[in-house]
């Protein structure tokens, strides 16, 4: 993401947890004030999407009682002493589970249907999920819903679903946020 992101993001993290924003611009400096604000909290932070080591440093710093989750698909960006939880591909019976909690009128078959064509993929079934929820409360009948989704997945892809508008991608991932928080 960058040193720019990295500091925004630290930043943004400051502001939440002592209500101050501070005014470096260097990722590192920033961690070493993330540290400070951390001291002895208690806290887990949740460090999603990590794609660099170098990204991911400012966050480790100081915090000794302050959990870190870090989400990656490259374990080399954690430090050597990490515990790893290796998550493979959803299981098509654990998509039929999450687009029936978003849909809870949707039948069996087509929850079954839609999650053969998810492959695994949570992220692409809660925005799945999310979509057909808002035709189902725009008034669309569930299967038909479902059949569109279907149909538009077999002919485009995933990416048909893919957001581009950045205040439709916030609602997206809003959806699948509490889809998932949902499920716990």
């Amino acid at each position: 993401c960058g040193p720019a992101r990295v500091v925004q993001l630290i930043s943004d993290l400051c502001v939440h947890l002592a209500g101050e924003r501070p005014p470096f611009l260097d990722a590192e400096q920033a961690g070493f004030h993330l540290a400070r604000v951390l001291a002895d909290r208690r806290a887990l932070i949740v460090i999603d999407n990590v794609w660099s080591a170098a990204d991911l440093a400012p966050f480790l710093l100081g915090g000794p009682n302050t959990v870190r989750l870090v989400t990656s698909r490259n374990a080399r960006v954690c430090p050597s002493d990490s515990l790893l939880c290796r998550l493979g591909p959803m299981s098509a019976s654990e998509i039929r589970d999450l687009l029936g909690r978003a849909v809870p009128a949707l039948r069996r078959q087509d929850t079954l249907k839609l999650a053969v064509q998810c492959n695994g993929w949570p992220l692409l079934a809660s925005v799945v999920g999310s979509a057909l929820g808002q035709d189902v409360a725009a008034g669309a009948e569930p299967g038909q819903a479902a059949s569109d989704a279907s149909r538009v997945l077999d002919t485009a892809g995933p990416q048909a679903f893919d957001v581009w508008d950045s205040d439709q991608r916030k609602n997206a991932i809003g959806h699948a946020i509490t889809a998932s928080l949902r499920s716990v």
